[in-house]
Formats: C-alpha cells, sequence, structure tokens
C-alpha cells in the first residue's frame, strides 16, 4: 500500500504543477514538473535545460509509462481485486487515482507513441506514394532510426502491461487493463503493425521488422469473451475485445490522416478480412459502421461500404465459401440490428449496384438491399437468392 502511494504521488507530479511556482510557457512547465518528479523518485539530476517542447513531452510520456508500470505491478500482485468487494475495506484506487491514471495513459500515447510513429512514417512509401511507384523503398530521415528504436522499446513496455506473463499468459485484471482495453486499442495496434509487419522490400538494419510483436498483436484481436462490463468495468478488465471494437480501429488506421505507409494499409486489410471470419465478425462490421443506436433507416451509404468492405475476402477463400457463409449472417446482422420497421431499401437501383468496384461486391449489396422480407430467410433461400444474383449479373438468369 505504501508503494502503491509513493507511485500515485509521483505520477501526479508529472501532471500538476505546484501552485507556488510560476512558469511562462508549457515547455518550463513540463521541465519544472520532471524536475520535481526525478527528486521525488530520487533519480539522478539531470541536465534538461536544452530539452525542446517535444523533447520534454516525450521525456514526460516515459516517466509516465514508467509510474503505469509500477503501479500495474502492484496491482496485479494484488490479483486485481481492489478490495472493492469486501466490506469495511478501504479500496487501493480511488475515483481521483482513476482519472490520474487515465490522464497518464493518454500521455504515454500523445506525447510518447504518436510524434515517434509520425517521425518514422514518412520513411516507408505511403499508399498512392510517388515513392512506391518508382521503386523507391525508404527515405533518409535525420533521427528516424533512433526514434524507430524508442518506439520498438515503448511498444513492448506496453504490450507488457497486458501480457506481463507472456503472449499465452493470463492478462492482469486491474483498472489499467480495462483502460487500454476499452480507450486504448488503436494506439496500441497502430505501433504494433507499423513495427511488426514490415515486409522483407523494405526492411533494413536500421528498420527491421520487430517479429515478436505480433504473437501479441494478434492475441489482442483474437479476444473475444461476453461479461458484464457494468461493475467489472471500474475494478477489472473484460479480457475482450469484441470484432465491432477491432473492426473500427483497423478501419480507423486505414483511413487515417496522413495516409499509413503502404505496408501498413494493406496489413490491415488482410487483418480486417480475418476478423471478418472471425464468430459474429460480418455482426461486429455493421455495428461498426452503423454504431449501436437504432436510426431510422439504414443508409445508402453506409450499406456501399459494407458491401465494398464484405467484397474484398481474402483470395484463399474459394466462390463456394463465399457463397455459403456471407449472405445469412448478412441477413442475421441486419435484423440484430435494426428493427424490421427501419429497413428501409426503396432506393436502391441497378445503377448503385454496378457502381460497386467487383462482382461479389455487388452480389453482397443485393443481398444487404433486396434479402429482406419481412422475417428471417432461410439457409437455403439466402444461397440461391444470392447464387441468383451472382448468375444474373454474368448473363446466365434469364429471370427478372
Amino acid at each position: 500500500m505504501e508503494e502503491l502511494s509513493r507511485c500515485l504521488s509521483a505520477g501526479s507530479l508529472l501532471i500538476h504543477s505546484e501552485k507556488s511556482v510560476p512558469a511562462p510557457n508549457l515547455r518550463a512547465v513540463l521541465l519544472t514538473r520532471l524536475t520535481q518528479y526525478r527528486t521525488q523518485r530520487r533519480l539522478p539530476e539531470r541536465d534538461s535545460s536544452d530539452f525542446s517542447l517535444e523533447q520534454a513531452q516525450e521525456e514526460t510520456a516515459h516517466e509516465a509509462l514508467s509510474v503505469v508500470e509500477g503501479i500495474q505491478r502492484i496491482l496485479d500482485q494484488d490479483d486485481g481485486s481492489s478490495k472493492e468487494d469486501t466490506p469495511g475495506e478501504v479500496p487501493l484506487i480511488g475515483t481521483r487515482d482513476i482519472s490520474q491514471l487515465r490522464t497518464l495513459l493518454s500521455i504515454i500515447f500523445k506525447w510518447g507513441t504518436s510524434p515517434l510513429l509520425a517521425h518514422i512514417q514518412v520513411v516507408w512509401p505511403s499508399r498512392g506514394d510517388n515513392h512506391a511507384l518508382s521503386g523507391s523503398k525508404i527515405l533518409d530521415v535525420d533521427n528516424a532510426s533512433q526514434s524507430y528504436v524508442k518506439l520498438t522499446s515503448m511498444t513492448r513496455r506496453l504490450l507488457s502491461l497486458l501480457f506481463p506473463r507472456g503472449v499465452h499468459g493470463t492478462m492482469p485484471q486491474t483498472l489499467i487493463t480495462t483502460t487500454l482495453l476499452n480507450r486504448h486499442t488503436t494506439d496500441f495496434l497502430r505501433p504494433g503493425i507499423v513495427l511488426g509487419w514490415v515486409p522483407k522490400a523494405l526492411s533494413t538494419e536500421s528498420f527491421s521488422a520487430v517479429d515478436d510483436l505480433r504473437p501479441f498483436i494478434m492475441r489482442l484481436m483474437s479476444m473475444y469473451e461476453l461479461c458484464n462490463k457494468g461493475f467489472l468495468e471500474l475494478i477489472a478488465a473484460p479480457l475482450s475485445l469484441p470484432p465491432s471494437q477491432t473492426i473500427a480501429s483497423l478501419g480507423a488506421i486505414m483511413s487515417s490522416s496522413p495516409p499509413p505507409p503502404q505496408h501498413v494499409h494493406k496489413s490491415c486489410a488482410s487483418l480486417l478480412s480475418r476478423q471478418l471470419m472471425r464468430p459474429n465478425g460480418v455482426r461486429g462490421l455493421f455495428a461498426a459502421v452503423f454504431g449501436d443506436g437504432e436510426s431510422e433507416e439504414a443508409p445508402l451509404e453506409k450499406l456501399l461500404h459494407v458491401a465494398q468492405v464484405l467484397g474484398a475476402v481474402p483470395s484463399v477463400v474459394t466462390a463456394e465459401v463465399r457463397l455459403g457463409y456471407y449472405p445469412e449472417r448478412i441477413i442475421s446482422s441486419v435484423i440484430g440490428i435494426f428493427p424490421l420497421s427501419h429497413l428501409t431499401f426503396d432506393r436502391v437501383t441497378l445503377s448503385e449496384r454496378e457502381g460497386l468496384p467487383c462482382l461479389h461486391s455487388r452480389s453482397v449489396f443485393c443481398t444487404l438491399a433486396h434479402g429482406h422480407s419481412g422475417r428471417q430467410p432461410t439457409t437455403s433461400h439466402t444461397r440461391i437468392q444470392h447464387a441468383h444474383f451472382v448468375a444474373s449479373q454474368s448473363g446466365t438468369s434469364h429471370h427478372p
């Protein structure tokens, strides 16, 4: 308990300033906080007078991670119970502490991983970049290799917060684990995919693929257990990431601005296809695109987007599997998300279907738009309807 109090007190120095210490700007504020923090933790003195604002922010992020690591270790030893379920016991983590921990975690990503990631991403060709078309592999950017090493270290340390006992070990049941899973999934996946999925063609001595990150990222995206997020959300980790959450995170990475490196976009597309093949994967896509709230109707633009995503199935999936897997899951997802009275597809026309990029996307869109007749169709009916549309588009069907 005493060690936990010291860690929390040290962390507070990184996010709060003494009122009696005036500072002319943010840089000065951060440097003052770092000095007070290092003094309390009895760390060696460090001359940071020549630090830029970005360097002061990065140093704050690193120390915030050190504080969170210490707190996670203490709470994990306590078995994550926090004694909140024992009458008469004082909880280890209070409301103010929870707010402080969430702020520290936000600092780690905002001032730590995000700037480092922005610095190294420019060395690789982005999607549609002229460098990629001309055959150029990587660009020479000052200090990018140092940023690569720092980002690799921070990403490993962050993943160790979730997997301190290895990729197959149990996860700590703490508030830190819960916060990371519920609020920072995209922040975890982004550097993990950037570093872990570097292709051989772009791998160099300074920018080689960090292969040991891949098993942790794959484990992170495969966790899915039904659980109650009510009271557990405050004291323990749900230990799960539903497909809707991982699909939304992958989509956010692919559509980020500036565009991600080409290999990141391609890797996210492949990982997204894997998510769709998981149990409840198609339903997760609908939840990610349409949200959980009920709407008056299914917007055509979102239906087109869903059709395009479902149309881009993995190359290893055969046409027979496509016809047998997606249609009934699409209908089930539509029925599960939208009330029957809210499903209005009167605006759908053949020309809108023809605007989709591939035949399979058009067939998926047909299933979305016309596969619902007021009751859930049988599997055989759905397959026949899906196959009929494919045949009609290829000119082999004479039915209207």
